[in-house]
């Protein structure tokens, strides 16, 4: 492969290779002044090739690493990769830091980034170590997902082998047979306790590939974390894994480090730290302060007096009350807009809004004529961001300016 690809992109540093004459690269944008992540592999047609990559672009999901830009440098074809940070997860398969705890829910986010992307698109690729990278924010991130890998490495089947993998610290993958499920699959896995051992066991075994297996994976890999480790709250997102500072690579955007050392001095400067001594002292003397002119306030209160005497409160409070302005009444809605050459009100259809993400529902109702407003809530048989009812119904004439309403997944 040429050092230089299209006067653009230069191979800095090859990072794995892969069957299949498969490399991928460590590379520069010289156009944009950017690192980027490039992933070579030979010139072909159809499911693979660089038209069906552009149908798989905008594959969206922060658990894919997204696509730049692909071309043709013959024989090979490129697709460039947003550079997300760490590297691929061959490089620390053998050493990686992470506990069963943090694996499970690392597995647990990329599993359910890999069910809202199943919403939209079928998706056929590998999710085997040799297909992950691993990124110092999001965790585990798909590197190719517009080819087709193996059935027993894609979907609920992938994410399995990948589990055993991470667990066994092991790029061989186990040959499974029948629905045997034994903590002996875990005997190369260090770290775990027999608990974890006789739960993660039931996880390892065969699974059928399509959409229905990946939702039964993820969600009896959710009821393992659950039990072993506690429940998250309803409706909130596992945390976030950060790889140790070991495990990072430096990013093009980073300043450099004399400027961060040359700045540490200032902040220091700028800090006032307060003796815990001061501390214990200086509160109960801000109680008794406060406590004393609360007395002094209350002793020479002018109403006082007219409490005593029985007396109404004095005149000039009673003329500042009558002075007070009145309440400003809320402003009213415009009108339905009307047809200037007939006077009436014009009239149109809602739109079908129901299966839309948020946005696109936002924006075909805004192409209407119409106002809206949305409702998240909770809905398992609904895509997470995606609309489930509407009110008015889809096809209803209404005046143009009407508010039409709509409720949005939470997923589960």
């Amino acid at each position: 492969m040429e050092p230089v690809i299209n006067n653009r992109y230069v191979l800095n540093e090859q990072l794995v290779q892969l069957p299949g004459d498969v490399t991928v690269w460590r590379g520069t944008d010289l156009s944009l002044r950017r690192e980027a992540v490039l992933y070579v592999s030979p010139l072909k047609s159809g499911a693979g090739g660089l038209a069906y990559i552009g149908s798989r672009a905008h594959l969206s999901g922060r658990h894919f690493l997204h696509i730049l830009d692909a071309g043709v440098q013959a024989p090979h074809l490129f697709v460039v990769l947003e550079n997300a940070g760490g590297k691929p997860l061959l490089h620390m398969l053998h050493s990686h830091p992470f506990s069963p705890k943090e694996l499970l829910a690392m597995l647990l986010q990329l599993g359910q980034s890999m069910l809202s992307a199943a919403e939209e698109h079928n998706i056929h690729f590998a999710v085997t170590a040799e297909n992950i990278w691993c990124s110092h924010i999001d965790g585990l991130k798909v590197m190719n997902h517009w080819s087709e890998g193996e059935v027993s490495r894609r979907g609920a089947g992938g994410l399995c082998m990948l589990l055993h993998q991470l667990l066994t610290r092991s790029e061989p993958l186990p040959a499974w047979t029948g629905e045997e499920r034994t903590a002996s699959a875990l005997s190369g896995a260090a770290g775990l306790t027999p608990r974890e051992s006789r739960e993660i066991a039931w996880l390892l075994r065969p699974w059928e590939d399509g959409k229905a297996a990946l939702a039964a994976f993820v969600r009896e890999l959710d009821v393992v974390h659950r039990r072993l480790y506690g429940g998250q709250e309803e409706n909130k997102e596992l945390p976030r894994i950060v790889l140790p500072r070991e495990h990072m690579e430096p990013r093009w955007e980073e300043a450099p480090a004399e400027e961060m050392e040359a700045e540490q001095p200032e902040r220091e400067r700028g800090r006032i730290e307060i003796p815990k001594g001061m501390l214990w002292f200086g509160i109960p003397l801000a109680c008794i302060i406060a406590v004393v002119g609360l007395m002094l306030m209350l002793s020479f209160s002018p109403w006082r007096g007219n409490k005593e005497a029985g007396s109404k409160p004095p005149a000039s409070v009673a003329a500042q009350e009558q002075q007070k302005p009145s309440p400003t009444p809320a402003p009213k809605e415009s009108p339905p807009p009307r047809n200037e050459t007939t006077g009436q009100t014009a009239i149109v259809e809602t739109p079908d809004l129901n299966g839309l993400p948020r946005a696109e529902a936002e924006k075909a109702a805004l192409a209407a004529g119409l106002r809206y407003e949305y409702v998240l809530e909770t809905n398992p048989a609904a895509a997470e961001g995606t609309v489930f009812r509407q009110d008015p119904a889809a096809h209803t004439k209404v005046d143009k300016g009407t508010r039409v309403k709509f409720w949005v997944s939470r997923g589960k």
